[in-house]
């Protein structure tokens, strides 16, 4: 039976104010939840309510793909490890375990609402629809930092007075209704490189495009996030595959493989270690940037440097203790703080350092998740992998799907260095778009695209049935 117009209707409406509600994370603080439930939650969950009696008729339709496989993994991994930690914890962390527990459950719900509900005419829009939430991000980044030079502080940027170990001086920073810099800048890369690769296909409204990009690029900047690094990695992977007009060489392929490595080599070095002047090292000590002696000293044009490790630095070196002290069962979901805390009372780091999460997503799920998360994540990325080489099939590796999201995961990789991103909303929105991709005929999504080019937009009843043939 063809699912009703109306049903169908809302969802799609619902699912376009999920995407557009993705940047407001930080509005308010709530109890016990605190900074994790947030709108851009609240606006998913109308989507999973009005979408549970299309998923009835939808998933006899179903089209399996490795990433499902791989997405459920994970959250079996997460759920073994957190359920190991909860027994375990003799009451210590256990509101924090659950509340993790809880949130990765609602995350794989999140993916398998987008999953099911996708329509080929949502999936050829969506990285339009996401540049113009990101743009929004952006802007309000942008308008934030204007006011904090003008002296006027708000949340939506960094106080113009905050010292910063990369330029001299203080410095503020974008960053909207996120929870930091990085996160804007996370939100922009991800729709900078999805967006890009599909104007490359050529487009009508160049206005328009050029304010979207404009406003992407601009936030991203103002963040002065390392992240930066990332967008970089994932517009060279992307530019390269665009630009191929057949399979890639091994010649070619190396050449994009090791531009890759060096790119992740200069984000890692420039997350862990930082090269200031003497005179800096108190102020960047007091605002929890660095810590601890110099790792080299020396001068450049006759002036001394300090090469000082960061607070990533530390943050590794943390999850690499919480590693060897609680291998295979890991210390637990959110956990990670709470052992910094313990560090800092042994005198194993340093006390003018916060009780951060991971800044890993490597090391941080082998930390607090211990085998299982690593078993979960190494699914997972083995599945995106064999669902990008589905799409690749399918589409073609020049095409602007399959080039635009593995730019957009080896993005994610390199970002994945110094961040734990496995908690990020707008990736697991790419994951269900990935997925959806792979399950998707290419004749379905280019004459619906080509549909909404021409100024016709598909009816319901049109774009099921093409998802059925």
């Amino acid at each position: 039976m063809a699912p009703d117009h109306h049903d169908r209707g809302w969802t799609e409406r619902l699912w376009l104010v999920g995407i557009l509600a993705i940047p407001l994370q930080r509005v308010w603080s709530l109890p016990f939840f605190g900074d994790k439930l947030q709108p851009a939650d609240l606006a998913v969950f109308p989507l999973i309510v009005a979408a549970l009696p299309l998923l009835r008729r939808e998933t006899r339709n179903y089209r399996p793909c490795p990433l499902d496989l791989g997405v459920a993994s994970w959250l079996l991994c997460v759920v073994v490890s957190g359920s190991v930690a909860l027994v375990s914890s003799s009451g210590s962390g256990g509101g924090e375990i659950a509340l993790e527990l809880v949130g990765t459950c609602y995350l794989v719900s999140l993916y398998a609402v987008v999953r099911l509900t996708a329509t080929p005419a949502l999936l050829c829009r969506f990285p339009t629809l996401l540049a113009v939430s990101g743009a929004a991000a952006a802007a309000l980044g942008i308008a934030g930092w204007m006011l904090a030079n003008l002296g006027i502080d708000t949340r939506l940027a960094i106080p113009a007075a905050t010292p910063y170990p990369y330029v001299p001086g203080t410095l503020a920073r974008a960053q909207g209704l996120t929870p930091a810099p990085a996160m804007l800048a996370s939100i922009g890369t991800l729709a900078l490189i999805l967006y890009g690769a599909w104007l490359g296909s050529g487009r009508r409204r160049p206005i328009a495009e050029a304010i979207l990009l404009g406003t992407l690029g601009a936030g991203v900047l103002l963040t002065f996030s390392k992240t930066i690094v990332c967008l970089a990695t994932g517009a060279f992977v992307a530019l390269a595959l665009r630009r191929s007009t057949e399979p890639m060489r091994r010649r070619h392929a190396g050449l994009l493989v090791t531009g890759c490595v060096i790119l992740a080599s200069i984000y890692t070095l420039a997350t862990h270690v930082v090269a200031i002047a003497p005179a800096d090292r108190a102020r960047l000590v007091d605002g929890s940037f660095i810590a601890g002696e110099p790792l080299v000293t020396g001068t450049i044009g006759g002036r001394a440097y300090l090469a000082m490790p960061t607070n990533y630095y530390f943050n590794k070196r943390a999850s690499l203790i919480a590693i060897h002290e609680t291998w295979p069962w890991g210390l637990g979901p959110g956990q990670h703080p709470r052992f910094v805390g313990t560090l800092m009372t042994r005198g194993r780091h340093p006390a003018t350092l916060w009780r951060a999460d991971p800044h890993s997503v490597y090391l941080g799920t082998a930390a607090e998740l211990g085998a299982f998360g690593v078993a979960g994540l190494a699914a997972l990325g083995a599945t995106i992998i064999l669902t990008l080489a589905q799409i690749y099939r399918r589409w073609g590796t020049s095409s602007w799907v399959a080039a635009g999201l593995t730019g957009a995961y080896a993005a994610i990789l390199v970002e994945g260095i110094a961040t734990d991103v496995m908690n990020f909303r707008h990736y697991w929105w790419l994951l269900a778009v990935t997925a959806a991709w792979s399950s998707l005929r290419p004749s379905s999504a280019s004459r619906s695209e080509s549909s909404q080019e021409g100024g016709h937009r598909p009816t319901t009843r049109s774009i099921s049935t093409e998802i059925r043939q």
